[in-house]
């Protein structure tokens, strides 16, 4: 086994790229000698010195046909984006290239595609940081410059991605699967495309081209994070097969915008909504929120002030798949904000969480509106089998935690 190892160091010559890529190889491999001996043996790995090109080469073709998709999408970023493996991850389920396995959720299965890329020395873990002012950790990472290189090659030749910049030309020649903008007159050249997957990096654009959404009916992903944007079109809703929409931070320095287009709700495909830090005094989600029955993770506003909240819509208690409700603030229902009533009694909207059986990660506000222990028992935490992460926030006038824990790990 030494033996062959040196040997496989000696025709890397000391580059350090060249030797983490066939380790990473290597790692997926048994580790037998004569596992590393078929390395070894390759063609590709048969010249007595290898170049880096060469390496990176063969550590794409070693990759599972499920794992290919998913990294050259990864080559949509600039270089040196730093990237979570939960927006990825989300991406990769919205593009279809994760299928669930068994009691695996797609969500698991793709974070565990995320990790054997990091294994595999395809993605460079940078550090890892938490979700918004949560305690639950989330991995960063970034492609190495001539990884990334290399992956565009690979997809540039097979028409499957594209990067748009300023004065670029015959962009649109070719059909692509998936595109990003960096050029204000870049977006022109979208409209004769058959887009899966659209992330903007235009931060000098203030908004949406009229009739672009129109054109792109078989989008799938569209982050728009990246970029500065006054408002979301009411033709959003044309965007038919969308299934991961990410807003956050495009508004942040601007006017903020007080509620979400009705026609957001003609999403019907949507898994992921992501307005954090996009709408920082957003009053209301859509009314409609309840057509959203395919949405899987919600993520809105975490840090708001006193005046302004997001008021929970009918009928989010409807939608049967969500894992992610980053905020949820408890209100009182005789409010003339929403009111839904309640059957049992009790003042709080509270009880809408009791149908939602399939959550993940809840961080629930506003503990001061429940007047008493039966009523808290009306959000059923303790039925929540999956549910991981639960955040409880209160301040000390809140004195009513007579929450029970759930069955499973729950972080507090």
């Amino acid at each position: 086994m030494n033996d062959v190892g040196i040997k496989i160091v000696k025709k890397c010559k000391g580059l350090s790229l060249a030797i983490k890529i066939i380790g990473g190889v290597l790692r997926k491999r048994k580790i037998t000698e004569p596992a590393w001996k078929l390395v070894l043996s390759s063609d590709m790995l048969s010249n007595s010195s290898l170049a880096v090109k060469t390496v990176l080469q063969f550590s794409y073709l070693d990759l599972p046909s499920y794992l290919k998709p998913c990294f050259l999408y990864c080559t949509l970023f600039p270089e040196d984006c730093k990237i979570t493996r939960t927006k990825l991850s989300r991406m990769w389920i919205a593009e279809g290239f994760v299928k669930a396995e068994g009691e695996l959720s797609m969500e698991d299965l793709a974070d565990s595609y995320y990790e054997e890329l990091v294994t595999r020395c395809l993605l460079q873990i940078v550090h890892v940081s938490t979700i918004g002012s949560s305690i639950v950790e989330d991995m960063v990472c970034k492609v190495h410059d001539l990884v990334r290189e290399m992956a565009v090659s690979i997809t540039q030749g097979e028409h499957i991605s594209s990067h748009f910049q300023q004065g670029s030309e015959g962009s649109s020649l070719k059909p692509r699967r998936s595109s990003t903008i960096s050029g204000a007159e870049s977006v022109k050249e979208l409209k004769c495309i058959p887009l899966r997957s659209l992330l903007a990096f235009d931060k000098t654009r203030r908004e949406i081209p009229q009739g672009l959404f129109g054109k792109l009916k078989y989008l799938h992903v569209l982050d728009l994070s990246m970029i500065v944007i006054e408002e979301l079109p009411d033709s959003i809703g044309k965007l038919a097969q969308l299934r991961y929409l990410d807003i956050s931070f495009s508004i942040q320095f601007l006017q903020p915008i007080r509620e979400l287009p009705d026609s957001l709700c003609n999403l019907q495909y949507l898994q992921t909504l992501n307005i954090q830090s996009a709408i920082l005094n957003i009053v209301k989600l859509p009314n409609s929120f309840r057509r959203l029955q395919r949405l899987r993770h919600l993520i809105v506003e975490e840090f708001l002030s006193e005046d302004y909240d997001v008021i929970v819509p009918p009928g989010i208690g409807e939608l049967a798949h969500l894992q992610t409700l980053n905020r949820f603030t408890i209100q009182d229902n005789s409010s003339n904000c929403y009111n839904e009533g309640d059957d049992e009694g009790g003042c709080s909207n509270i009880h809408v969480l009791g149908s939602l059986s399939q959550l993940r990660f809840l961080k629930i506000f506003g503990l001061k509106m429940i007047q008493s222990g039966a009523e808290a028992k009306k959000a059923k935490i303790k039925d929540k089998a999956h549910l991981r992460t639960l955040e409880l926030w209160w301040d000390r006038r809140d004195n009513q935690l007579e929450y029970q824990i759930p069955p499973t790990w729950v972080q507090m």
